[in-house]
């Protein structure tokens, strides 16, 4: 299977009394008090293309865009900020992200039974769309 194309968050790690649990994006939204940093990984799309690159997006209010643009901010055609860019590489059928500030190295990108891709260690779970 290729990773290639767009992926949005299909489930994340949640951490509560009970320790860590992969939960859906309802069952995140629900939550009352989120983790600020939580809520903008859950929001995000990966676009993974063909030359090597996964563009992390994120989505912006379109009233905040040309701020964001004024600010040095890449953004997409269809108004979603690169909050980050990463390599990845396919080696002996298997995927790897690369990224220097994830560590030294390569991050392995796994597809689980269902097609979807962990990400960030499984913190992340994706599926196409």
């Amino acid at each position: 299977m290729s990773i290639v194309g767009n992926w949005k968050v299909k489930k994340i790690m949640s951490f509560d009394e009970n320790g860590p649990k992969l939960i859906t994006i309802d069952e995140f939204n629900a939550i009352p008090e989120k983790d600020d940093d939580m809520a903008y990984m859950a929001s995000s799309i990966l676009k993974i293309t063909d030359d090597g690159v996964i563009h992390m997006l994120i989505q912006i209010p379109a009233e905040a865009i040309e701020a964001a643009k004024n600010e040095g901010a890449e953004i997409t055609d269809d108004g979603f900020a690169v909050a980050d860019k990463f390599e990845w590489m396919q080696r002996d059928g298997e995927f790897f992200c690369l990224n220097e500030s994830m560590g030294t190295d390569p991050m392995p990108l796994k597809l689980d039974e269902e097609g979807c891709l962990e990400f960030m260690g499984g913190l992340l779970l994706f599926e196409k769309f």
